[in-house]
């Protein structure tokens, strides 16, 4: 019941949040998962939404426009661009190493990367759980308990939310501190001060720094939460059920590491072209 009413107040605050600033959700980009019908060919090669097909379209329309010309030109008796038979056998050596190679290296780093993200979601849920769990067996039902297993649920999924602005930020460029589910003292926590731009620019690369720096004080909130069971808890959890769920913190972490070395491999592959 308790989940019930919980799970409602939450709904019904989001429903106050859409009708009090609706302009808020009316600017937002589509976004989301790729949907496509394998038997309709029609509809894979053209649709546009998650597919390469609009930027690629004025090129195609260029080459087609370029042989039309250079048919006519030969049909003509004017010149012959034609090629020989040697040529297509080099050229189509030289595509296929350019083309498939670099195809497989793209999706092999998206599956890399797809991996590292979801480590991070499979973590979140662990640790949550391990807190529910762990902390009721010991009879933990009181207020008390409840508070800390709120604040530990809220804290893992802002730990979340702000690795995910990572990952969104180079498409939306919005900084993981400005994010609305952030809120209350980790808000406060998480946003850059004077003392984060130090040694950096105002300039949208250190928006992109500080936003990676977020992930990792949100993490120490995390790990604050979890060991602040020995005082607030009646009956603490045993040393060795704190440490699993610290590692669920670590290996969330890893996770989190591992996206941004991929992030900055495709960074620096992408400027050296």
């Amino acid at each position: 019941m308790v989940k019930l009413r919980s799970l409602s107040v939450a709904v019904g605050h989001a429903k106050n949040q859409t009708l009090a600033h609706p302009e808020a959700y009316a600017t937002v980009k589509k976004s989301g998962p790729v949907a496509y019908n394998s038997g309709d060919w029609g509809q894979i090669i053209f649709q546009c939404f998650g597919s390469a097909w609009p930027k690629v379209l004025p090129f195609c329309l260029l080459n087609t426009l370029s042989v039309i010309i250079f048919m006519l030109l030969r049909d003509h008796d004017i010149i012959d661009c034609s090629l020989s038979s040697q040529a297509h056998t080099y050229g189509s050596v030289v595509l296929s190493f350019l083309l498939v190679s670099r195809i497989n290296t793209a999706l092999a780093r998206y599956n890399e990367s797809r991996g590292f993200i979801g480590i991070m979601y499979q973590e979140t849920r662990e640790l949550i759980q391990y807190a529910i769990c762990l902390s009721k067996h010991y009879g933990n039902m009181d207020k008390e308990a409840r508070e800390w297993r709120n604040e530990l649920a809220y804290r893992s999924m802002i730990l979340l939310r702000m690795a995910i602005a990572v990952v969104e930020f180079c498409s939306k460029g919005q900084p993981a501190w400005k994010c609305k589910e952030l809120t209350g003292i980790e808000k406060l926590y998480m946003t850059p001060d004077d003392s984060w731009s130090l040694h950096s620019q105002a300039t949208s690369e250190s928006e992109y720094t500080n936003s990676m720096r977020v992930p990792f004080r949100a993490a120490f909130l995390v790990r604050e939460t979890v060991t602040s069971n020995q005082n607030r808890l009646k009956t603490p959890l045993h040393i060795t059920q704190m440490n699993a769920m610290l590692t669920s913190v670590d290996r969330f972490m890893s996770g989190f590491y591992g996206y941004v070395m991929v992030r900055r491999i495709i960074q620096r592959f992408a400027a050296a072209l």
